[in-house]
Protein backbone atom coordinates (compact mmCIF):
# COMPACT_ATOMS: atom_id res chain seq x y z
CA UNK A 1 0.00 0.00 0.00
CA UNK A 2 1.43 3.36 -1.06
CA UNK A 3 1.33 6.35 1.28
CA UNK A 4 -1.17 9.03 0.36
CA UNK A 5 -0.03 12.43 -0.85
CA UNK A 6 -0.92 13.92 2.55
CA UNK A 7 1.30 11.39 4.36
CA UNK A 8 4.22 12.10 2.00
CA UNK A 9 4.00 15.85 2.55
CA UNK A 10 3.95 15.48 6.33
CA UNK A 11 7.31 13.66 6.44
CA UNK A 12 9.22 16.92 5.87
CA UNK A 13 11.38 17.88 8.83
CA UNK A 14 11.72 21.48 9.93
CA UNK A 15 15.08 22.41 11.40
CA UNK A 16 16.44 25.58 12.91
CA UNK A 17 18.72 27.78 10.77
CA UNK A 18 21.63 26.81 13.03
CA UNK A 19 20.99 23.10 12.43
CA UNK A 20 20.80 23.64 8.66
CA UNK A 21 24.01 25.68 8.64
CA UNK A 22 25.78 22.94 10.59
CA UNK A 23 24.53 20.30 8.15
CA UNK A 24 25.64 22.38 5.17
CA UNK A 25 29.03 22.98 6.78
CA UNK A 26 29.62 19.29 7.51
CA UNK A 27 28.48 18.24 4.04
CA UNK A 28 30.73 20.85 2.43
CA UNK A 29 33.81 19.78 4.37
CA UNK A 30 33.08 16.11 3.66
CA UNK A 31 32.70 16.68 -0.07
CA UNK A 32 35.73 18.98 -0.30
CA UNK A 33 37.84 16.40 1.52
CA UNK A 34 36.74 13.76 -0.99
CA UNK A 35 36.77 15.74 -4.26
CA UNK A 36 38.48 19.07 -3.66
CA UNK A 37 36.81 22.47 -3.82
CA UNK A 38 36.68 22.58 -7.62
CA UNK A 39 35.16 19.10 -7.70
CA UNK A 40 31.95 20.01 -5.86
CA UNK A 41 28.90 22.08 -6.67
CA UNK A 42 26.10 23.62 -4.67
CA UNK A 43 23.89 20.86 -6.06
CA UNK A 44 26.25 18.23 -4.58
CA UNK A 45 26.07 19.87 -1.16
CA UNK A 46 22.30 20.19 -1.39
CA UNK A 47 21.96 16.53 -2.30
CA UNK A 48 24.21 15.49 0.59
CA UNK A 49 22.11 17.51 3.04
CA UNK A 50 18.75 16.56 1.54
CA UNK A 51 17.82 20.10 0.52
CA UNK A 52 17.26 21.88 -2.76
CA UNK A 53 20.03 23.90 -4.33
CA UNK A 54 17.96 27.02 -3.68
CA UNK A 55 17.75 26.08 -0.01
CA UNK A 56 21.54 25.92 0.25
CA UNK A 57 21.82 29.23 -1.62
CA UNK A 58 19.60 30.80 1.03
CA UNK A 59 22.26 30.05 3.65
CA UNK A 60 25.50 30.61 1.72
CA UNK A 61 24.69 32.91 -1.19
CA UNK A 62 27.04 31.20 -3.69
CA UNK A 63 29.86 28.66 -3.91
CA UNK A 64 32.36 31.17 -2.54
CA UNK A 65 30.04 31.43 0.46
CA UNK A 66 30.63 27.74 1.13
CA UNK A 67 34.38 28.34 1.22
CA UNK A 68 33.90 31.35 3.48
CA UNK A 69 31.74 29.28 5.85
CA UNK A 70 34.42 26.59 6.10
CA UNK A 71 37.20 29.10 6.60
CA UNK A 72 35.29 30.98 9.28
CA UNK A 73 34.36 27.90 11.28
CA UNK A 74 37.54 25.88 10.97
CA UNK A 75 40.34 28.33 10.40
CA UNK A 76 39.29 31.59 12.04
CA UNK A 77 40.90 31.57 15.50
CA UNK A 78 37.98 33.60 16.87
CA UNK A 79 35.39 30.98 15.89
CA UNK A 80 34.00 28.73 18.57
CA UNK A 81 34.51 25.56 16.51
CA UNK A 82 38.27 25.24 16.76
CA UNK A 83 41.59 26.86 16.13
CA UNK A 84 43.00 24.89 13.24
CA UNK A 85 41.66 23.86 9.89
CA UNK A 86 43.10 20.37 10.24
CA UNK A 87 41.22 19.79 13.49
CA UNK A 88 38.11 21.25 11.92
CA UNK A 89 38.28 19.02 8.87
CA UNK A 90 38.76 15.95 11.00
CA UNK A 91 35.90 16.92 13.30
CA UNK A 92 33.52 17.64 10.44
CA UNK A 93 34.30 14.59 8.33
CA UNK A 94 35.12 12.09 11.04
CA UNK A 95 38.36 11.36 9.19
CA UNK A 96 41.20 10.13 11.33
CA UNK A 97 44.03 10.90 8.94
CA UNK A 98 46.61 13.30 10.25
CA UNK A 99 46.34 15.48 7.20
CA UNK A 100 43.28 15.20 4.97
CA UNK A 101 44.40 16.16 1.44
CA UNK A 102 41.96 19.02 1.01
CA UNK A 103 42.80 20.60 4.34
CA UNK A 104 46.34 21.15 3.14
CA UNK A 105 44.95 23.00 0.11
CA UNK A 106 43.18 25.65 2.18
Amino acid sequence: MQPSVEESVNTRTRKSPQQREEEILRATVKLISQRGYNGISLRDVASEVGMTQQGVLHYVGNKAGLAAMVMKEFYDPTSMQGTSLRAGCQAATGMRRTSPPTCAMW
